[in-house]
Parts: C-alpha cells; sequence; structure tokens
C-alpha cells in the first residue's frame, strides 16, 4: 500500500477520475464502497457482489438485457486507469494503475463481483466520504453522468460548520473551468453546449427526483463575467420542504429529558452511517458487546410510535435507509439518547 504524505491531494485526483467513469460503473464502485461498515478497511483481498437488483434501486438496469451491460460494465473496470504524478517522490516516478484486479458474474443469480487493485485502497476511503455521503437512492433516476457528480459537489457546504446540522438554504459560485473539470465535461468549451448538454439536463434530473435532498436553480454570475464571455455559475440550494425543521432552533440549550443540546445530537454524515449501520443490524457487533440487539432497538422505537406502518424492518437495507433519514433530526437523535448512551455513542464530546 502506498504510503505518501500528499494521499489528500491525490486522492482529490482519484475522486475526479471516479467522475469520468461511466454511470453503470460509477454505479458499481459507490455500491461496493457502501458495502463496507464505516471504520472497517478495505483491503486489495475484499471481494464484493451485487445482483442486479441492487442497481436497479439506484436507478439503472431497467432493460432486459441490462444484466448484460452489467457484466460488460465490471469487466471494463478492469481497463479502467488513473494516473498520478509523481507518485514516487523518491524516484520521481508516475504511475498508472487500474480502478479494479479482478471481475466476476453469476448468470444464475444475476450477480456481479469486483475485486479492486491493490493501489487503488489507499483513496477508496476519500471516494467513499466525498461520494457516499448520501443514501444510495438519493441518486435514483440520474441518468446522465454529470448529474450524480454535481449533486455531491453541491452538497459540500449543505451543513452548518457551528452546528453539524443541514441548512435550510446555501449558495455557491463555482468558477466554470473548475465546473467544467468536476464534471469532466471539458470537451464542451463553448458555454452555450455546457449549458445545453451538461447544466440545464444535470440540475433538470436533481429537481425531478422524489429522493433528492434539495432543489437547485442556476444562474450567470453576473459579478465574475468578463465582458460577454461566462466564468462563474452560481447555485442556489433549497432544503425539500419534508426535511426543513425550525427555522432557528436553540443549539445550546439542554433539554432536560435527553440532557442533551441541539448542537450535540446533530450527527455529521459519518456518525449518521454508523449509527444506522448498528441498529439496523448490519453491523451487529457494537450492539451485542453491549448486551443488545436488533429486536429490543425496534421495539423501544414501536413503543414511542416512530415506526410508520408501511416500514419493512426485516429488510435490513430499507430499515437502514429509514434509519439514516430520521437519524438527520436532532429531535430524534435526542429520543434514542438512552440506547446511544447505552452503546457508548460520544454526543460531541460528552
Amino acid at each position: 500500500m502506498l504510503k505518501d504524505p500528499n494521499l489528500v491531494k491525490y486522492s482529490n485526483k482519484v475522486v475526479r477520475s471516479a467522475q469520468r467513469l461511466s454511470l453503470l460503473e460509477q454505479r458499481i464502485v459507490f455500491s461496493a464502497i457502501a458495502q463496507v461498515p464505516l471504520g472497517t478497511e478495505i483491503t486489495s483481498e475484499d471481494k464484493f457482489y451485487l445482483r442486479l437488483e441492487d442497481l436497479k434501486k439506484l436507478g439503472g438496469a431497467v432493460s432486459n438485457d441490462s444484466y448484460e451491460l452489467l457484466k460488460e460494465a465490471a469487466d471494463r473496470l478492469l481497463t479502467r486507469t488513473i494516473t498520478l504524478a509523481p507518485i514516487d517522490r523518491k524516484k520521481g516516478m508516475t504511475w498508472t494503475f487500474l480502478w479494479c484486479q479482478a471481475s466476476g458474474y453469476n448468470d444464475e443469480k444475476r450477480m456481479i463481483g469486483i475485486q479492486f487493485s491493490s493501489m487503488i485502497i489507499p483513496f477508496l476511503k476519500e471516494v467513499r466520504e466525498r461520494f457516499v455521503q448520501y443514501d444510495l437512492e438519493e441518486i435514483t433516476g440520474f441518468r446522465s453522468v454529470y448529474t450524480q457528480p454535481l449533486y455531491a459537489r453541491l452538497m459540500l457546504h449543505m451543513r452548518n460548520k457551528d452546528t453539524g446540522g443541514i441548512k435550510q438554504r446555501w449558495s455557491e459560485t463555482i468558477p466554470l473551468d473548475e465546473l467544467r473539470l468536476t464534471l469532466d465535461a471539458e470537451k464542451y468549451s463553448a458555454f452555450g453546449q455546457f449549458k445545453l448538454r451538461v447544466l440545464n439536463v444535470a440540475v433538470q434530473q436533481i429537481n425531478e427526483s422524489v429522493y433528492t435532498r434539495f432543489t437547485v436553480k442556476w444562474s450567470i454570475d453576473e459579478d465574475s463575467k468578463i465582458g460577454k464571455r461566462v466564468t462563474a455559475i452560481r447555485f442556489s440550494m433549497s432544503l425539500r420542504p419534508h426535511l426543513v425543521t425550525d427555522p432557528e432552533p436553540d443549539t445550546d440549550t439542554v433539554d432536560w429529558v435527553s440532557g442533551l443540546t441541539r448542537r450535540q445530537a446533530t450527527l455529521t454524515e459519518p456518525q449518521i452511517v454508523m449509527v444506522a449501520d448498528w441498529l439496523s443490524g448490519k453491523n451487529k457487533t457494537v450492539l451485542e458487546k453491549h448486551g443488545t440487539n436488533v429486536s429490543e432497538v425496534y421495539e423501544f422505537l414501536r413503543r414511542q410510535k416512530q415506526i410508520p406502518a408501511k416500514l419493512d424492518a426485516n429488510n435490513p437495507d430499507e430499515y437502514k435507509k429509514w434509519l439514516r433519514k430520521k437519524l438527520i433530526d436532532p429531535e430524534f437523535v435526542m429520543l434514542i439518547s438512552p440506547i446511544l448512551r447505552k452503546l457508548e455513542f460520544n454526543f460531541g464530546g460528552l
């Protein structure tokens, strides 16, 4: 495994390389990474298996021959390369390496498998943090290869730095050259074509999807224009109405029932993923270590009238998705604080 003080810099290049994969290749990579519990290291010995149904949940694989397309995409990952220079600082070497060292398939189970290459392993943590920061269901309906990287990019400043909570509204101006690079759309050098083929399509798909957390509007940043030449785009995001909480919540007053402030009960994205893994049984180790289990957690939530009638709690994936959405809300975290304390969860340093 490569060890380099500039790992983050190289990781950003790997992230951009991930954006250059086809939409189906991206979904295979992201789905594989998402299988790994937070805090667990991926090794070059690990193999990841995906059924056709897993990809259907992400808005792809809809035609009768889509399983064949899935196999082809997995095989293409054996040829997808990344070049980093100079990654070997002592010898000044530029290295080119593969995303995957092996791929497989099972026609009877309609399942493919991949195994990441050893040289990509050090960078997968950064790829996970940058891309799997949302429930994979959120990219359902994204048909353009440009939509998912734009959605991920616009999420970067969605959280309040002081409280960790999700903002109701936020905006960001992105230089056009940086945006082209981020979306791997540098071939559209003329703004008219970039607007038609990339920007309008991606924004429309984000807004039409019922699974995304926010809607987005874009406009030309007039202050940054050079003559008639467009040099930057201003994006304005608004949280979906059903996710909006109190406009100005009190973050520092202690709730007398839970003993927590809203600030302490506002989880970061990695914490949300980790706790959802615990409570849904995706990572049973923590529950068992502290003398409890998934059934006891479910019964607690049922008594608190939190379980919706249509939720299939016997389906770990569905249960985990529901938990992840609930854990965004500090009020829910306060409600389940007795469970989290039993699991020795660290509330903001408490």
